[in-house]
């Protein structure tokens, strides 16, 4: 098996058996959680933070 072979495969693994792995629900709120809190650090870079 050669590294790209093997990526695809770990990509294959991420997308269907962490689904299985998590039952959907955790994996889910993780994505979203991670995509809120970039859009959070993207909105804060317009505005100096106050310390």
């Amino acid at each position: 098996m050669d590294k790209k072979q093997n990526l695809t495969s770990f990509q294959e693994l991420t997308t269907t058996e962490l689904n299985q792995i998590t039952g959907g629900g955790l994996w889910e709120d993780l994505l979203y959680n991670i995509n809120r809190y970039a859009h959070y650090i993207t909105q804060e870079l317009h505005h100096p933070i106050q310390l």
